[in-house]
């Protein structure tokens, strides 16, 4: 049982490395395309209300998607937590 939670553990680090990875390039992707001076004085010309809805909806969204998920593979018999629905999700 101890190896397992190991073994679980370890894919969450690299699942978060990989996601870290990703992301770090997209900015740099992003930070060839633009400058970043330039991307944040549009954003902060942006109204912040607007901004906190999208996001909002957006953590919504990864919410419902993640217990659909739940919910679809408990229909087919396997049950997982809802962490591992999140984990699914992202």
């Amino acid at each position: 049982m101890e190896n397992n939670q190991t073994k679980t553990n370890k894919k969450i680090w690299i699942n978060g490395v990989i996601v870290f990875v990703i992301l770090l390039t997209l900015f740099t992707i992003v930070g060839n395309l633009n400058d970043f001076n330039e991307i944040f004085s549009i954003v902060k010309t942006m109204d912040t209300s607007l901004i906190w809805i999208a996001l909002a909806l957006s953590f919504f969204s990864f919410i419902f998607l993640a217990i659909s998920n739940h919910i679809v593979l408990r229909a087919l018999n396997k049950e997982i937590s809802l962490t591992d629905g999140f984990l699914i999700q992202s």
